[in-house]
This record gives C-alpha cells, structure tokens and sequence, in this order.
C-alpha cells in the first residue's frame, strides 16, 4: 500500500517499502521482547496465551472491519506506530529511537505523495485505498497503491488514454478484428477506470464485472469521478462480485470477446489463469470468439501459465508485450486466446513458441518459478 509511484521528487518506492518494513519489524520485536520477559509463571501460562490470542483476534477485527468503515486511508499504521512509542515513553532510548522513525516515516510520506498532484479525494473499503486525484492536465487519476488505472483527459473525456491509448496494442486488436470478426456481446472483467469501454462500437452489448464496489461508485454508470462508462456505454450492465463466479453465471456461448483487466503490479489474482477458468471462458464464448487478457505485471512472468493452456486445451494463441511508458517498472502484456486462429500483425507473437510451461489449477498454482530475478 505504501509502493506508490514514483512522487515529485522522485523517491525510490522499493526504499520506502524496505524502510516501512523495517520500522515495523522493530516496533513488533521491542513489544515481543517485553512480552517475553513479562510472561507469567508455569500456572498462569494458558490464561496469558488465551489474552494474547484474544488480542490477536481483535486486532485483526479492527484492521479488516472496523478501519475500512472508519479511516479513508490506512491510518491505523502511523496510529500504532504513534502508539507504541507512547507507550515505551519510559524507555528513553527506544522513545528516541522511535520518534526519528515515525518523523522520518511522515516526512516520506509526504514526499512520496508527489507535489504535481492535488489529492480530490480517497475511499476506503475490505478491497483496499483507493485515490482519486487531479493535476492540471487530467480530470481524474484512479490509483490503488502501485497500479494507476485510468486517466481521463479534460480535452477529450471520451478518448482512452494511458495503458488503452494510441500507442495501446488495444487499438491495433480493436482495429483488426472488430470489422471482421463483429464482436455483439463484449464482457469486461474488471472495470479500473472504464478507457476501454470508449471501444464500444454502435449494435454491441458490453457487460461489465468487477468485485469492487468501489469501482462502480467511481467508474459505474453513476460514476462520480470517471465518465467513460456514462458517456461511451451507457446502457451497459454492470455485475458486481467475483468476476469468474458471475461470468460462469451466463449463459453458454454468450460473448464474442472477452476482456480480462485484472492484473496489476504485484496483484495476481491466480484464480483467473487456472486451467479450470480457461475451460469457464471457453463455454462462455462462441465458436469465433476471442478472449484477451491484460496484464500490466512487475517482477513476474505469466505468458507460462497461459501457454500451457494453450498448449493442453489445443487453443490458439497471440501476445505482445512492451515496456510502460509511464515510469512505474510495469511490462504491458496483450495476450489473445481463441479455438480458431486469427489475423493479427507481425508485432503479436506465437504464445506456442514460449518454451517454459507453467501449470495452474485451483488446486496448485506455483508463483515462484514465473518470478522475473
């Protein structure tokens, strides 16, 4: 959550994260150390490890249900941290040490944040932070921790930009294929900011799925930041909740294309590439059909995992793969999947030649070999 992109005076967030880390695990040894010592004698022990599992228990009750409803942010971090020190205030030398930490940590914060944007707002729920902000070139700029994910132009709100631009591969797969290949009904799992609805052609059905309430509060029909969606598809519908659980809802070879968006920075939501969601989207496109998936990955490699589908379920697949241009670290990867091949230009390569294959089931779903060292 504190992996931010890189602010205004360009601080390393790699650094940050390693310093927040180690504020914590200093803050966690001291209070371990002390519990240690003030553990009772032999009789008494099963009562202190029945207190101490029932403060485990309330503080993660706090941290996953009360602190969403109650900050917008992830405030009970620098709270604790405050807190600790208050406590140890009698200990001179770890109240010294404690306070250097807390300043140094809200003077990074601060840094990190990054003067050329002006915050409009945050919200907070079970799903995470999620910022809003606005600079003088751009209306609004979705972010949940490293992954930005949408922006839209004052000039031109109803012109993709960012990952789904010009320069996009988007543009190129929208171009050769949505002529010949008449994509009617388009699903879209995982909303972000809604760029990719502005690829919405006059005739087809979008249906758009997203586990984040969030999301739609911001980027939905209602949206109150971002207008793609009310402007470029506004009869869309819109599902929320698990995005492979509702899509295995509908009925049988409903879609032309299907969008999968859910991959950013070190998220990996694992269910979505098993072998057993490959076989959901297969039954839920018709026999042209098309499915695209979207990755904007850091540190991790997946065209394993999905060439080995490829290879298993006899598929036929296309990728291509270009370094963001926004200076977040992030490799963009466009891979397409069908049953029957496909017409695409001489940049998409042949997920087939990939010579490492990685499987994923709901069972086993290895990450540490597609890990990019």
């Amino acid at each position: 959550s504190f992996i931010d992109n890189k602010g205004a005076e360009g601080i390393n967030g790699f650094l940050i994260m390693g310093f927040h880390l180690a504020v914590f695990c200093y803050a966690a040894l001291v209070f371990h150390t002390k519990l240690a010592k003030d553990a009772p004698k032999l009789e008494h022990l099963t009562w202190f490890y029945v207190c101490l599992s029932i403060g485990g228990a309330l503080g993660g009750f706090f941290n996953s249900i009360i602190a969403p409803v109650i900050f917008s942010s992830y405030f009970e971090y620098p709270l604790i941290l405050i807190l600790s020190v208050l406590i140890l205030w009698k200990n001179k030398k770890i109240f010294t040490i404690g306070t250097v930490f807390i300043c140094t940590i809200i003077q990074i914060s601060r840094i990190n944040e990054g003067s050329k944007y002006h915050k409009l707002s945050r919200y907070r729920n079970f799903y995470g932070v999620i910022k809003v902000q606005e600079n003088p070139y751009y209306t609004s700029i979705l972010m949940t921790g490293l992954a930005m994910h949408g922006i839209q132009y004052k000039s031109a709100p109803t012109e993709p930009s960012k990952y789904y631009g010009e320069d996009s591969p988007v543009v190129t797969f929208m171009k050769t294929h949505a002529n010949t290949e008449k994509f009617k009904n388009v699903a879209l799992i995982g909303l972000g900011g809604g760029a990719l609805l502005c690829y919405a052609e006059p005739g087809q059905n979008w249906d758009v799925f997203d586990v984040n309430p969030g999301m739609f509060k911001l980027s939905g029909s209602s949206g109150t930041k971002f207008s793609y969606f009310k402007r470029c598809t506004p009869h869309a519908s819109e599902f929320l909740g698990d995005g492979r659980l509702n899509i295995a809802k509908q009925p049988d070879g409903k879609y032309d294309l299907i969008i999968i968006d859910v991959f950013y920075g070190f998220s990996i939501p694992t269910h979505f590439l098993t072998r057993e969601a490959f076989e959901i989207y297969l039954n839920k496109l018709s026999p042209n059909g098309i499915v695209l998936f979207h990755m904007n990955m850091m540190g991790m490699d997946l065209l394993p995992v999905v060439a080995k589908h490829v290879e298993d379920l006899n598929l036929h697949g296309k990728y291509i793969r270009m370094n963001s241009s926004h200076k977040t670290g992030l490799v963009q990867t466009w891979m397409a999947i069908s049953r029957k091949p496909k017409k695409f230009l001489s940049s998409w390569k042949d997920i087939s030649k990939n010579e490492d294959r990685i499987e994923w089931t709901d069972d086993f779903s290895p990450i540490f070999p597609l890990l990019i060292w």
